[in-house]
């Protein structure tokens, strides 16, 4: 989990790679935990400021206990259970941040600077996440197509040239197919 948050081949280990450790009993070295962990416990308030998340000390001991009892089937409290969460939701990298600058460099333009706020925040919303196509209703879009006599048969539409090859390309394109 630590590598997830903070790369700590540079420095050694990061402050925040510790505090992460304090609830990822994998990180621990079984022989040096005891309970009640003094070293850990005065950690947690670290991690309450870190995380802004409390940790009870006394469920923090009974998960001590826990893992040291039985490591691979240990009960985790709910505040563990919630901080781990918590640790899990923070964002590794900014390029979701970088991808939504991008999108609004190629949303608001020269041509399209008088957008209001709402309007290009529902357009980078579009761009980004999308309306699942199950969501989407193309009905009214096609009665409004259909309305302005706009149909694949339509004699007023400019019918697409084809396109004429020559022999050797026709050639070509049976020996490959």
């Amino acid at each position: 989990m630590s590598k997830r948050l903070v790369d700590s081949s540079r420095n050694g280990e990061s402050e925040v790679s510790k505090i992460v450790n304090l609830i990822e009993p994998s990180s621990w070295n079984i022989e040096d935990v005891t309970v009640p962990w003094l070293e850990a416990e005065e950690k947690l308030t670290d991690f309450s400021k870190t995380f802004k998340h409390k940790i009870c000390v006394n469920e923090y001991r009974d998960f001590v206990e826990n893992v040291l009892s039985d490591f691979n089937n240990h009960k985790i409290p709910q505040t563990i259970r919630k901080a781990k969460n918590i640790v899990s939701a923070v964002a590794v990298s900014s390029a979701e941040a970088e991808r939504g600058f991008s999108l609004m460099n190629f949303t608001v333009t020269k041509q399209r600077n008088s957008l209001a706020v709402k309007t290009t925040s529902n357009l980078m919303t579009i761009m980004m996440i999308g309306l699942p196509l199950s969501r989407w209703d193309p009905h009214p879009h096609v009665k409004t197509w259909l309305r302005k006599h706009r149909s694949a048969d339509d004699r007023r539409v400019k019918m697409k040239k084809v396109k004429k090859y020559s022999e050797n390309q026709e050639t070509n394109w049976n020996y490959f197919c």
